[in-house]
């Protein structure tokens, strides 16, 4: 039997009030807190292992927003990737990007809460070893790290 997708509407999304998940098809769920705090999430499996991913909370994510951030990532799911990871990639180049900015700007003051917080430099691993990442260093300098794979010194001699 096939199965049924699109089985919310607009207003049980608004009515939902138990505490629980509510299906809406293909993986989508509307997660009702015990508080009534509503989000969306995905669950699906990825080698085996069950995953879920959260799309939103509902006052920011609507439900055919949810429905097409659930669609690309079943996209991802079909070419053999994990939503998460390129989810979690992004936002790591956003940052970078962001911080990135800050240092070419070369203004003091965009730095301050970056050099308060001793931002060093870091690598981002991955299943397959590090990603490029841009970042800023202590003495304001901006640097960028290729992809290499995972460096074998033990975080005890690291600096």
């Amino acid at each position: 039997m096939a199965q049924k997708i699109q089985r919310l509407t607009a207003l049980a999304v608004s009515r939902a009030s138990t505490p629980g998940l509510y299906a809406d098809g293909a993986g989508l769920y509307l997660r009702v807190g015990r508080g009534g705090s509503k989000s969306w999430a995905l669950r699906y499996m990825l080698k085996g292992k069950p995953r879920e991913m959260g799309l939103g909370a509902l006052t920011k994510v609507s439900l055919a927003d949810a429905r097409k951030k659930a669609s690309d990532a079943r996209l991802l799911l079909s070419a053999g990737r994990d939503p998460l990871t390129e989810r979690r990639v992004e936002e790591t180049r956003r940052a970078a990007a962001e911080k990135h900015a800050a240092c070419a700007d070369g203004s003091k003051s965009s730095l301050i809460g970056q050099k308060s917080a001793g931002i060093e430099p870091a690598r981002i691993r991955l299943a397959g070893g590090a990603i490029s990442v841009t970042y800023c260093r202590r003495d304001q300098r901006c640097e960028r790290l290729g992809i290499m794979p995972p460096s074998p010194t033990p975080r005890s001699q690291r600096s």
